[in-house]
């Protein structure tokens, strides 16, 4: 409900419990992590969230998909390292399961900073959520209206083909001309498909 939105799920973080910041890891993009963005919606700063590995069902090391070292690689010198690196803001997601068991959520979050310590010259720190929505946008005001709003579409095509606007219309022809002909294709495939059936009908009923 966060992206794409739900208009229900903005009124009432607003009306009812008066949030004023969330994250997401759908807009734009989820795959690659670097494309992922924030935008305003409703008064609400939505900034972009990063994964570290830990999901709903990964609350034991023994259990770890992969092997537990999948999860120590990612985190000393993997993706999420590279997210700390590559992003002034970061937002992780974690889950409340992730802190029982073999308390994966807090080994994750200490290996992290005990490794960017180690290894780089960062200054880390932390500030509450509704500050760090704040400064994200300080940072990034291009990103504050939503793709979706009138004006603005554009800026997504051209972010998400990395391209010029005049590469972008190319683009976007292209993709009509090829859905256009599967289009075709389905519905003389469909056509043929009930002719054989009719066909065979027929023969059946001699």
């Amino acid at each position: 409900g966060v992206y794409p939105v739900h208009e229900p799920l903005y009124a009432a973080w607003r009306e009812v419990w008066g949030v004023k910041a969330t994250s997401t890891e759908e807009y734009m993009h989820l795959k690659p992590g670097y494309k992922r963005r924030g935008f305003i919606y409703r008064d609400i700063k939505v900034v972009p969230r990063q994964t570290c590995g830990l999901f709903t069902h990964t609350f034991k090391r023994s259990e770890y998909p992969g092997g537990f070292h999948r999860l120590q690689e990612n985190v000393l010198g993997g993706e999420m390292f590279e997210s700390i690196l590559h992003n002034v803001i970061c937002i992780f997601m974690t889950h409340v399961s992730n802190y029982g068991h073999d308390r994966l959520g807090n080994y994750v979050a200490k290996a992290a900073v005990e490794y960017v310590q180690r290894w780089t010259n960062l200054q880390l720190s932390y500030v509450a959520p509704h500050v760090a929505a704040e400064e994200y946008f300080l940072l990034y005001a291009e990103e504050v209206a939503p793709f979706w709003q009138v004006g603005n579409t554009a800026s997504y095509w051209k972010f998400y083909f990395d391209t010029s606007v005049e590469q972008m219309k190319q683009n976007y022809t292209h993709c009509r001309l090829l859905e256009n002909v599967i289009c075709v294709f389905v519905w003389l495939w469909v056509w043929v498909q009930g002719e054989v059936e009719h066909i065979m009908d027929g023969l059946g009923a001699k």
